[in-house]
C-alpha cells in the first residue's frame, strides 16, 4: 500500500519477488557455532509457521549432500516447542566458491538456495569468493517462541549465521496478493533480473471527497495499512478539516479530476476540477516549508495519509500550486536584506562625511 501511495509503477528485482520477512536476529559480525560451542539467541516473543536463516558453512567441505550438520531448537521460556535439522546442501553450504582448487576443496551441493554473493581478499593476496545461503524451515503449526538454540553436530568446521527471519503468519495470503498485483513485464535470464508492473499503483495526485481524522500519527498509519481503507476515496488527516468543508462523502461519487501541469523539485502546479468539496491529495512527502496556493491565495497544507500532502478544495475549477518556502530561507533572506541595508546606510554616511570634508578644504 505504501508503494501504491508513492506511485511506484515498476519494481526491478534480483530474482522473484518474495513476501517480506521480519528479522528476529541479526549479527553483522557473524555468530559462529562449532561442535561443543552452541549458541543461544534471545529474540522478542514471536509466532510463525516458517523460519528463514541466512548462513554458510566454513571448514565443512566433506559434508555430504543432505547430511545433518546442526540442530535448531525453539523455546518458549524453558519449554521446547520445536526443533529441526540443518542439512548441508539444502539449508546451508560451504561458503567458498573455488577460485584456486589447490587451496580449497569444495563440495558440490546442488539444492541449496543462495542468498547473496560476496568477494574479498585474504592475508596472502588471494581473492576469495563467498556465498550466503538461505535455509527455509517450515513448522507443523503456528509456533510461539522467544529463544533460538543452535547446536553444531558435524565433527569439522562451523555454521556461521548472520540473520534469522520469520515469515508472516499470513504469508500464503500475502504471496497470492503479490502474484495478482505484480505482473512480470521483463525478464533477463542471464542476470536474473525481473521487472514487475504494479497494477494497483495510484495516480500521483487525485481528489477525495471523504475525510477521516486520526487521533495520532500511529493511528493514522494503522488505518492506512488497513485493507478495508479506500485510499482513492478518502484521506486521513491528523487534525479536523476546515469548517467550510461539506461533502457528500459518498464513495460512489467521483470527486473530480486533477492534472499535474508542471512538476519541479520545489514547485508543483496542478489543474483540478472538483464536483464537490474535497481534498486534493499529492503523493509527495510532507515537510515544513511546503505551502499551498489555491487560485493564487495561500491555503493550509495538511499532513495526509501519515506522511503526504493534501489541501482543501471547494467545488469548482482551480489552479493549485504547492511550493517549498522554508522559514530558514525566509529568515536568511531577511537577515541578508538587513545586512545589505546596514551596509548601504553606512556607505551613504561615509560618503556624506567625505563630502563635508571636501567642502571644508575648499
Amino acid at each position: 500500500r505504501i508503494m501504491d501511495l508513492f506511485s511506484v509503477k515498476y519494481i526491478v528485482s534480483k530474482g522473484e519477488l518474495r513476501v517480506p520477512c521480519e528479522t528476529v536476529f541479526e549479527d553483522i559480525y557473524e555468530t559462529n557455532v562449532s561442535k561443543g560451542k552452541p549458541a543461544s539467541l534471545g529474540v522478542r516473543p514471536v509466532s510463525t509457521r516458517e523460519i528463514v536463516m541466512r548462513s554458510f558453512l566454513e571448514g565443512a567441505q566433506h559434508a555430504r549432500q543432505g547430511e545433518v550438520v546442526a540442530l535448531i531448537t525453539l523455546r518458549d521460556g524453558a519449554e521446547k516447542v520445536a526443533s529441526f535439522p540443518v542439512m548441508a546442501g539444502i539449508h546451508t553450504a560451504e561458503v567458498f566458491l573455488l577460485n584456486d582448487p589447490s587451496k580449497k576443496e569444495a563440495v558440490q551441493h546442488a539444492q541449496c538456495e543462495m542468498w547473496d554473493n560476496w568477494e574479498e581478499g585474504d592475508w596472502y593476496g588471494n581473492v576469495l569468493k563467498g556465498t550466503n545461503y538461505r535455509g527455509i524451515f517450515k513448522l507443523d503449526s503456528l509456533t510461539h517462541f522467544d529463544r533460538i538454540e543452535v547446536n553444531y553436530l558435524y565433527p569439522h568446521g562451523s555454521l556461521v549465521m548472520t540473520r534469522i527471519l520469520i515469515r508472516p503468519e499470513r504469508h500464503e495470503d500475502m504471496r497470492q496478493q503479490m502474484s495478482s498485483r505484480f505482473k512480470r513485464v521483463f525478464e533477463d535470464n542471464q542476470h536474473g533480473i525481473i521487472i514487475y508492473e504494479n497494477k494497483d499503483v495510484l495516480p500521483r495526485a487525485f481528489l477525495a471527497n471523504r475525510v477521516e481524522v486520526a487521533a495520532s500519527t500511529e493511528a493514522a498509519l494503522d488505518r492506512l495499512l488497513d485493507k478495508s481503507f479506500s485510499m482513492t476515496k478518502c484521506v486521513i488527516l491528523e487534525e479536523p478539516p476546515p469548517d467550510v468543508f461539506h461533502s457528500s462523502g459518498d464513495a460512489a461519487v467521483k470527486a473530480g479530476g486533477v492534472e499535474i501541469v508542471k512538476y519541479t523539485p520545489n514547485r508543483i502546479e496542478m489543474k483540478a476540477t472538483a464536483t464537490e468539496d474535497c481534498f486534493l491529495f499529492l503523493s509527495d512527502v510532507y515537510y515544513p516549508g511546503w505551502e499551498t496556493l489555491v487560485d493564487g491565495k495561500k491555503k493550509k497544507t495538511y499532513i495526509a495519509d501519515y506522511a503526504f500532502r493534501a489541501a482543501y478544495l471547494p467545488a469548482g475549477e482551480h489552479t493549485v500550486v504547492m511550493r517549498f518556502r522554508p522559514k530558514s530561507i525566509m529568515i536568511g533572506g531577511a537577515v541578508s536584506l538587513l545586512a545589505l541595508m546596514t551596509l548601504a546606510v553606512g556607505f551613504i554616511r561615509e560618503c556624506r562625511k567625505t563630502s563635508r570634508s571636501g567642502s571644508d578644504i575648499r
